[in-house]
């Protein structure tokens, strides 16, 4: 993990390093026992001219985010120095809550420059299939449509992801069903989805055996897929956002590791609004102070990932349901992803009013690698 340096309440410490302070206490010690003052002056004058040369540095950077913020065409009505230091600690607790939780994941992006193959990482298209095994057919016996399906060959080593095989997810190809295949009352039966591993991929499967199967882009009216997209997977860190249940939590142990602050925090915003004059704390300005991505709790489309942490347009239903609560491991989530060629206006996937979908499962399943138990659910605005 990246290292992150710790900070104070004010960033200007007289004298911060041990070597500076070890340094005097030596030169003093040797000019009390020997009369000899020489080399205590010469090290007061070398840790003086460290510390002008940080404030210095402070100072400029300070004067920098002040011109920033001026020129930002936000309506500041907070003192602008009261403004830069709830900023200044804003970034340096989202510095710590990395350091405290930061997580390693498989971030996702499309690759419109290449065409995916059957056995490739793609979003929609024709799946690949082993045709030992019954396909996945819904409530009514239709063939499901493929949504995505990873390579595990071909993705960076993660555990507990395999390290080979393919995994798909699949959704009802039912006309009339504008669920996405999601159940009532947040149930885990796959009945109109499905969930599969595939232990060994082979190239014996070609694009004549699975052509009959329903594709996404066929049923553009219930799929939230519009195409068929290769995927480009790598490896990634995610830390702890506001929509996790844990958030205030290690909020509350960052400010204590930074700043010595025994405080339990129930709304980081308030936190870092405490010096705002009243009547400032709901304005522009708090816009400046979440900008770091452990703030913001809804998906974008960097957070198409596997095993990172989850954002919702809405709110975690696994707090509702102590059921669901052992579901504890981000399996998957997609984003609305938008379609950003020249030629195009639209979306390459597309959940309700640009929503997202979650898979998730228990960790131990997964080690198990046993995907009959997934709770699936989309969410949108």
């Amino acid at each position: 993990m990246k290292k992150h340096p710790k900070h104070n309440e004010s960033p200007i410490r007289p004298i911060r390093s041990t070597v500076e302070v070890a340094l005097l206490l030596i030169t003093l010690y040797s000019a009390i026992l020997t009369g000899n003052w020489t080399w205590f002056i010469i090290s007061a004058v070398f840790v003086s001219v460290a510390f002008g040369a940080r404030l210095w540095t402070w100072m400029s950077i300070r004067k920098t985010k002040k011109k920033a913020l001026l020129e930002a065409g936000v309506d500041i009505q907070v003192p602008i120095d009261i403004l830069a230091n709830a900023i200044e600690k804003s970034e340096a607790i989202a510095h710590q809550l990395h350091k405290q939780t930061g997580r390693q994941c498989l971030r996702m992006t499309v690759n419109p420059d290449r065409k995916p193959n059957l056995t490739d990482t793609k979003l929609g298209g024709a799946p690949w299939w082993d045709f030992n095994i019954p396909y996945p057919t819904d409530t009514d016996g239709r063939p499901m449509m493929l949504v995505f399906q990873i390579n595990f060959g071909q993705a960076p080593k993660l555990a507990p992801l395999p390290e080979s095989g393919m995994l798909q997810f699949f959704i009802t190809s039912d006309p009339k069903n504008y669920s996405y295949g999601q159940n009532d009352n947040w149930g885990i039966e796959q009945r109109n989805f499905r969930v599969v591993y595939h232990p060994t991929v082979t190239d014996m499967v070609t694009h004549d055996m699975v052509q009959d199967f329903p594709r996404c882009e066929e049923h553009t009216d219930t799929a939230p897929v519009y195409g068929e997209y290769a995927i480009d997977v790598v490896l990634g860190e995610d830390a702890i956002n506001v929509a996790c249940p844990h958030f205030t939590k290690n909020f509350s142990h960052a400010v204590k590791e930074l700043y010595s602050d025994e405080v339990q925090v129930e709304d980081p915003m308030d936190y870092l609004t405490t010096d705002f004059p009243e009547g400032h704390r709901d304005g522009d300005e708090t816009t400046l102070l979440s900008t770091p991505d452990v703030y913001r709790g809804y998906p974008e489309e960097s957070d198409f990932q596997m095993l990172g942490y989850p954002r919702f347009e809405q709110y975690d239903y696994r707090n509702d349901d102590i059921k669901l609560r052992s579901f504890d491991t981000l399996l998957l989530q997609i984003p609305t992803l938008e379609d950003k060629s020249d030629e195009s206006d639209g979306n390459r996937t597309l959940w309700g009013d640009c929503g997202s979908a979650r898979l998730f499962i228990s960790y131990d399943d997964l080690i198990r690698r046993d995907f009959s138990r997934v709770f699936y659910e989309t969410q949108c605005y």
